[in-house]
């Protein structure tokens, strides 16, 4: 194995990430709670009775604003999207709301249901709004499971959180102003959080098949490729225990530029992906080869680039994947993304 230099990653903050994994499921009851935290529970089994994120060749009629429910689903041509539940609660992970307000968690999820790479970041910014035309912005922006400027794969859900701090006696509906190229035919997404309807559970399924360990995966024209070299599950990791329930899976990467001059990377993104679609994008510690750290925005010389990235996950987590994410911040704007500008490996 190349020689990588240690780096600790913000111990405090991914371990807040880490305190809700589990080793069952997670269950979002939509109901009232006295008490909000800073960790969603990763479940390892994919949902029943659910609607797939697979292609379809079946033509799809589409309004530009669609008007829905909480569990109703917003259909385009490429993207699905769903509100799943919203939570309300009095204080969030110590924080105290303002007189009169309270805190509201909504989840949702969104799929690829097309057969290229779709941008997703435009889903995972909703405003809401009250009845006066007011509207609140997501209060804890910096929280796992807020994908930014995401790109979906064929068959890929993305499971994903947003916190606001809005008045207690507020009807409210969250707005999804949504980009027609990418979602597919949907500019405007109107989801009422006062009401509930029947609908699907979106569900993971890939269409194609993963990249295999030790398998080089190039990107689509901008000259990166990038390789899962090796994995490791344990129970320790660099002199850390896991968790009850948990243990650290090890990624060993190599990223290539194989130009023959520097490129400008912008948008890069890694992590882990559970069965459910939910994701941590941080990992606990991660380990670099000649001081160049993995960043999102970074200049990346020619030649091989090694990285380690160490991950806390539920013991039984499974299937696990890993994702690399080749810049996208690139193509921003762009109706098509190049294929593949993201992979995933299946790590077990």
């Amino acid at each position: 194995m190349r020689r990588r230099t240690f780096l600790s990653i913000g111990a405090a903050a991914t371990a807040t990430s880490f305190a809700g994994c589990s080793s069952g499921g997670s269950s979002d009851s939509g109901t009232n709670a006295d008490t909000a935290t800073d960790a969603d529970t990763a479940t390892d089994g994919s949902p029943t009775d659910a609607d797939t994120a697979s292609p379809t060749d079946e033509p799809i009629e589409v309004e530009s604003t669609v008007e829905t429910a909480v569990g109703g689903l917003v259909r385009g041509r490429n993207l699905r999207l769903v509100v799943e539940s919203i939570d309300r609660a009095d204080s969030f992970d110590g924080t105290q709301p303002g007189e009169v307000n309270e805190f509201l968690t909504l989840r949702f999820a969104v799929a690829n249901a097309s057969d290229s790479p779709r941008y997703a970041f435009h889903t995972h910014s909703p405003r809401l709004v009250d009845g006066t035309g007011e509207t609140y912005d997501s209060k804890f922006g910096g929280i796992e499971n807020r994908p930014l400027a995401a790109v979906l794969v064929p068959g890929e859900v993305e499971r994903a959180r947003q916190i606001y701090e809005v008045p207690t006696d507020a009807t409210l509906t969250a707005r999804f102003d949504l980009d027609p190229d990418h979602f597919g035919g949907v500019e405007t997404a109107e989801v009422a959080l006062d009401s509930t309807t029947d609908g699907p559970t979106l569900r993971q399924e890939f269409d194609r098949s993963h990249p295999e360990i030790g398998e080089r995966v190039r990107s689509g024209g901008y000259g990166l490729a990038a390789t899962v070299d090796s994995v490791e599950f344990s129970r320790t990791a660099f002199d850390r225990q896991a968790g009850e329930g948990n243990e650290f899976v090890l990624v060993d990467a190599t990223l290539v530029n194989e130009r023959d001059e520097t490129i400008e990377v912008l948008g890069t993104r890694w992590g882990i992906k559970f069965a459910d679609g939910r994701s941590r994008h941080s990992p606990r510690q991660s380990f670099y080869e000649n001081d160049r750290r993995l960043t999102a925005t970074m200049s990346l010389e020619p030649g091989e680039h090694a990285y380690t990235f160490a991950y806390e996950v539920p013991s039984d987590a499974s299937p696990l994947y890993f994702y690399f994410r080749f810049g996208p911040g690139s193509y921003l704007g762009a109706s098509e993304l190049p294929d593949p500008a993201k992979r995933v490996w299946k790590l077990r």
